[in-house]
């Protein structure tokens, strides 16, 4: 060997067993070893953040449709609770409005039979006015005249023919019915369609 390739040989990188240096080769074995082991490491981080996040949406979607059948479970709930409390108080509060209508019948009449006559003297002041009414309720009908003031203007007569809450305004020419009773019996059809079953309701309505 010449002494240049003895030169050349010394120049390359063994390493120094006895001061323990790596190699280059081993130097460059090691940092391939490494870069594997990141890459590697890299893959499973990612493959194991991926599995989280799906199995973290699917306990989301699971949590979400829970959701959306309690919420539906209560939606019914509160219906059938709505369908029951309605079909108990429907029959309740007609009978109770059935035995208060003759009341608030008669009640009514006076202030209705006041209000026609206030408009009939404010549309034409000139000319009489009579109010017929049931016996029973003349001398209702009469106090209540007075006590607006209006009883000069109309005079009160009993009627037989007129029977319950009725009383009919006559003036020359023209007339008016007053008739509570016919109100608060609309009131009670209005309620009793209003409480019936639906499929009552599409009847009457058809």
């Amino acid at each position: 060997m010449n002494l240049m390739a003895r030169y050349s040989l010394s120049l390359e990188d063994f390493g120094d067993p006895a001061r323990g240096r790596p190699s280059q080769v081993e130097r460059a074995h090691a940092a391939e070893i490494a870069r594997v082991r990141g890459e590697a490491q890299a893959a499973g981080y990612a493959e194991g953040f991926a599995a989280a996040l799906a199995e973290a949406e699917t306990e989301e979607r699971a949590a979400i449709a829970d959701l959306r059948e309690r919420l539906a479970d209560a939606a019914i709930g509160l219906a059938d609770a709505r369908a029951a409390a309605v079909a108990a108080l429907g029959p309740v509060l007609a009978a109770i409005i059935r035995v208060a209508a003759p009341q608030a019948a008669a009640a009514g009449l006076a202030d209705a039979v006041v209000s026609a006559v206030s408009e009939r003297l404010s549309a034409t002041p000139a000319g009489p006015l009579v109010v017929r009414a049931a016996p029973a309720h003349a001398d209702t009908l009469e106090a209540a005249l007075a006590a607006a003031g209006l009883g000069a203007a109309a005079a009160v007569r009993p009627d037989p023919t007129l029977d319950g809450a009725r009383a009919c305004v006559d003036w020359a020419g023209g007339g008016a019915v007053c008739d509570p009773e016919a109100c608060l019996a609309a009131a009670l059809d209005t309620i009793a369609r209003h409480f019936a079953p639906p499929e009552e309701r599409t009847r009457d309505a058809g």
